[in-house]
């Protein structure tokens, strides 16, 4: 029997969440309920999109939580210690990192400077996407007319981190290329969906 593998590392996954974050917006009209698949698909792409430019190949220190960095150093002096549970730093953590020097990893990197409607929305989808996949017993209403505004402003951080920070390291420029068009594409449904859910 031939074994069968599913290959992942923070760039496809940067933009596989991309292209199924399109996928659902375009299936969206069908069913309200695929709301949440498209805050979890967002906060996942955020995340990628922060860690991909917050590490490197050789140190990914950077992303993760307080204290793990230093339980891998001390595993590397002491191999005989038994193997650390490092763990990713939280969403709200890695986008003050975006926001920080930890950008600067080459002469030309730039650091992401948010605005109050940025915070929000990475606030707000950190809670929304927690509570989907966390979900307690209970009835629970979204007032979707905001949610197209919220997607429009992460979107504004993952676009920076692709294209502007000069951190994102790009296979290929058809890839990069292939990925603005669908970030367009993104952009101009959510507006649809703006003027819409606002008529």
């Amino acid at each position: 029997m031939k074994i069968r593998l599913l290959n992942i590392d923070e760039h496809s996954e940067a933009i596989n969440t991309l292209f199924s974050l399109k996928n659902q917006l375009y299936l969206l009209d069908l069913k309200v309920y695929r709301w949440k698949w498209i805050i979890i698909i967002l906060h996942n792409c955020l995340q990628n999109f922060m860690v991909c430019c917050l590490s490197s190949k050789f140190n990914y220190f950077n992303v993760l939580k307080e204290g793990h960095p230093q339980m891998w150093y001390e595993y590397l002096l002491y191999p005989f210690k038994k193997v650390p549970k490092i763990k990713l730093d939280i969403c709200i953590s890695l986008f003050n990192k975006i926001q920080s020097d930890a950008m600067l990893k080459k002469k030309q990197s730039k650091i992401f400077t948010a605005t109050e409607n940025h915070k929000f929305a990475v606030n707000k989808l950190n809670e929304l996407r927690n509570n989907f996949l966390h979900f307690i017993p209970k009835d629970w209403s979204i007032v979707i007319s905001g949610l197209p505004n919220l997607t429009l402003n992460i979107l504004e951080i993952i676009e920076f981190l692709a294209f502007e920070s000069d951190n994102y390291e790009w296979n290929n420029d058809n890839e990069k290329a292939t990925c603005e068009t669908v970030i367009n594409d993104i952009r101009n449904k959510l507006i649809l969906l703006k003027e819409s859910y606002e008529s």
